[in-house]
């Protein structure tokens, strides 16, 4: 007889013995059993009944603590931190806790009888099949990592761990948010790559893009942008994403009045707008949550922010261009080079809730590596320019050095020539076919002598007698003699500033810069076009200097001269101003015309820059220092007209033969008395011997037995009113400092032609 289950095994025995009693003695009916035997078996049920209660009892209490265990563990499935799924083989969801809804971004009751496949990202939906197929046919516990996409919500990564129910028919999922372990893991590799550019021998704006690349790629912001200081301004050093017309009104950050003038603050610092100016200036508030203890600003949800009043918000001028163009989460980290802020990364992106104060953090970590692999980068960079200006200079300085001591020589020659030609020409009828042979070397001679001259310019070893001026009256007098050069097609602009500081250069050199400058700029332009030429002050300041070897700090006037021409390449940028360097064709230029225009302003202590782009024109930018002793100097010249003959005596001393002779014949032929020497020696002889006044030395400056200058010196002591020229193929220390005549001393270049020579002589005899 088997045992009846849920009863005691006492109470079991009992009643099975009393039935199998019945039975044995074949008893119909209780009443056929004596008393005796029917007492013990009612005995027998009492205890069974009592027995049935308390089984029934302890039945019901079970019942009650299986139910409240029940709902225990169903609370711990529908609101604990992991998903829950109930997975067919076929990947169909049917059934689903609460945290694996808001994991797959929809409402429970959506869920069901839904594939999971839906809610996985294409690049991880081939390991979550490879995954649910093991798992049905290992029947064991399978693991693997997908990415859960959620509409309006940034993607998710998940750990989905499986096991196959007894049924056989499910498996059951737990899914586990791991995103912050795979941020974690993304942001320590993305820190690591990033450090790893920075240190590697690439040009800055390489490793920059670089940055930005890895950036976006593993925070997976819609836009990220690094400023970085250029002047005063802070523009888009580089950036990837961001919208051209978001760039065009965004790229600057300078507060500019209704004049187009820098704004200053009380200390004389530039005021930056909106955001991006209040992180650079460095005037975030880190007792406010939008702003970090490292100056960042940073915000998940930027709409709010329309709604501060101005009089509460710390912008300069708010543009909220971010916000207007649907960025809800941004951050601004500032880019640090030692204490000063030279710069700041940006990030955006449109969806709400992007980033936490750790993932800001790592920013201002990556931020100080650049700003340090910036001042490392500017250090090696400036090195490299540095050399390089080092070699241009000392190349510079041996074709000056060649230019030097050619000319000398040459300009000897040249002055040979075009001394004979003039004589010939003098005394030889025009109608003879002789007299165009010699016009032609005398200009041959003339056209050679433009030539040493722009060499000489351009080594730096040119005289020139500086005079106080103001560039605004200099440029108006020959703006005629500019346009006629140009041309009527090109239209020539004038743009002076009215207060004009002053400069002492000598006014020739003006001319020549300008007449240079212009001639470029119609080469450049085809067919119509315009030249604007400009002046105004500009201060200079250290932080510019610093960023441009050999400028020195101060107040400079500046004069630029501007085209809408073809403009010029890096590589042609590069070798402008080398003598002989051109882009013409064979026989259209000489390639001496920019090494003129720079000798010329180096002569004065000044500088030049040029910004020029391919078909975008070309800008030379000229800064003179300015002046600040008294302007009573005026850069007047010499008048016209001046009676070029005269009865007086001159001393004339020049040791080479053939200039001697020469210069002797024009001077005789003007009227003058000449005693010519061919040494010091002999000019001191001659000077003694000579009976009358002698009104004029005229010396070389550079002889055998001593200079010209000590022979004038010699002289002075027997003729103390004896007026000076001095005459030779390039400027000697002797008589001036760095190609700059000292005062009172006048000179004619080698070589000179006869009008040339007679109005100088002239000059200096007249002189008082």
């Amino acid at each position: 007889m088997e045992k009846h289950k849920g009863f005691t095994p006492a109470f079991s025995r009992l009643r099975c013995l009393a039935v199998e009693r019945l039975r044995s003695k074949n008893i119909p009916a209780v009443s056929s059993v004596s008393y005796e035997e029917s007492q013990r078996l009612i005995h027998e049920l009492q205890v069974y009944q009592i027995e049935l209660e308390l089984q029934n009892e302890e039945l019901l209490q079970v019942r009650q603590e299986a139910e409240a265990i029940h709902s225990q563990f169903k609370d711990i499935y529908e609101l604990a931190p992991v998903g829950y799924l109930n997975l067919d083989s076929g990947g169909i969801i049917r059934a689903v806790n609460i945290f694996g809804a808001k994991c797959l971004g929809a409402e429970l009751p959506l869920l069901v009888s839904r594939s999971l496949d839906l809610f996985i990202s294409g690049e991880t939906r081939p390991i979550f099949h490879d995954f649910l197929d093991k798992v049905f046919a290992s029947k064991a516990k399978e693991t693997c990592e997908v990415v859960l996409l959620k509409e309006s919500h940034p993607p998710i990564s998940v750990r989905m761990e499986a096991l196959v129910s007894e049924s056989g028919k499910e498996c059951r999922a737990v899914i586990i948010d791991i995103t912050k372990r795979k941020q974690a893991e993304t942001y320590g590799d993305m820190g690591r790559e990033i450090l790893q550019v920075l240190n590697e021998t690439i040009d800055l704006p390489d490793s920059i893009q670089c940055v930005l690349a890895i950036l976006k790629t593993r925070t997976g912001f819609d836009a990220v942008g690094i400023r970085l200081q250029n002047g005063d301004d802070f523009p888009y050093f580089a950036q990837k994403g961001l919208p051209k017309d978001f760039l065009l009104t965004e790229n600057t950050l300078i507060e500019r009045g209704k004049d187009g003038g820098v704004c200053r603050d009380k200390d004389g610092n530039v005021r930056l707008e909106c955001t991006c100016g209040l992180v650079i200036s460095g005037k975030t508030d880190s007792a406010n949550p939008l702003f970090t203890q490292g100056g960042s600003f940073w915000i998940n949800d930027s709409l709010p922010l329309l709604d501060i009043l101005p009089s509460k918000d710390p912008r300069l001028h708010l543009r909220n261009e971010c916000i207007r163009k649907g960025y809800a989460t941004m951050a601004l980290v500032p880019i640090r080079n030692k204490d000063k802020i030279v710069g700041l990364i940006q990030v955006n992106d449109r969806s709400k809730g992007r980033l936490t104060l750790e993932l800001v953090e790592l920013l201002e970590g990556i931020a100080s590596h650049i700003g340090a692999a910036l001042m490392r980068k500017l250090a090696e960079e400036e090195k490299i320019k540095l050399e390089c200006q080092l070699l241009h200079a000392q190349k510079m300085e041996s074709v000056g050095r060649l230019a030097g001591g050619v000319a000398h020589d040459f300009n000897n020659m040249l002055c040979a020539i075009i001394g004979h030609a003039n004589l010939a020409l003098i005394d030889l009828d025009p109608s003879q076919p002789l007299f165009s042979h010699l016009e032609e070397i005398l200009k041959a001679g003339e056209r050679s002598a433009d030539l040493t001259r722009q060499l000489l310019a351009f080594a730096r070893k040119q005289t020139v007698t500086p005079k106080v001026l103001n560039l605004n009256k200099t440029v108006a007098d020959i703006l005629k003699m500019l346009q006629r050069i140009i041309g009527e097609d090109i239209t020539l602009n004038w743009q002076s500033e009215a207060s004009l500081w002053s400069v002492k250069v000598d006014p020739s050199q003006i001319d020549q810069i300008l007449a240079n400058l212009c001639v470029n700029a119609r080469d450049s332009i085809t067919d119509v076009g315009v030249v604007t030429i400009e002046t105004g002050n500009s201060v200079i300041d250290e932080g510019y200097c610093a960023l441009n070897a050999g400028i020195v700090p101060g107040e400079y006037v500046r004069l630029a001269v501007s085209d809408n021409g073809c403009g010029m390449d890096k590589e042609t940028l590069a070798h402008i101003f080398e003598p002989f360097f051109t882009t013409k064709d064979v026989g259209m230029g000489t390639g001496l015309g920019l090494a003129t225009v720079y000798g010329a302003v180096k002569q004065n202590n000044g500088f030049i820059n040029v910004y020029s782009e391919p078909c975008f024109g070309t800008t030379f930018t000229i800064y003179l220092p300015r002046y600040l002793g008294n302007a009573d100097q005026t850069g007047t010249r010499v008048a016209a007209g001046l009676a070029l003959r005269g009865l007086e005596t001159i001393l004339l001393v020049e040791d080479e033969p053939t200039i001697l002779n020469i210069t002797q014949m024009i001077l005789s032929k003007q009227g003058y008395t000449v005693l010519a020497a061919n040494s010091p020696n002999e000019a001191i002889r001659l000077a003694r011997e000579h009976a009358g006044e002698i009104s004029l030395l005229m010396t070389d400056v550079i002889m055998p037995e001593m200079n010209g200058r000590d022979l004038a010196k010699n002289l002075l002591s027997n003729y103390p009113h004896l007026k000076r020229l001095f005459m030779s193929g390039y400027t000697a220390d002797v008589i001036a400092h760095h190609g700059v005549l000292d005062e009172g001393v006048h000179f004619i270049q080698k070589p000179f032609s006869m009008p040339d020579l007679a109005a100088k002589v002239r000059e200096v005899l007249d002189s008082k």
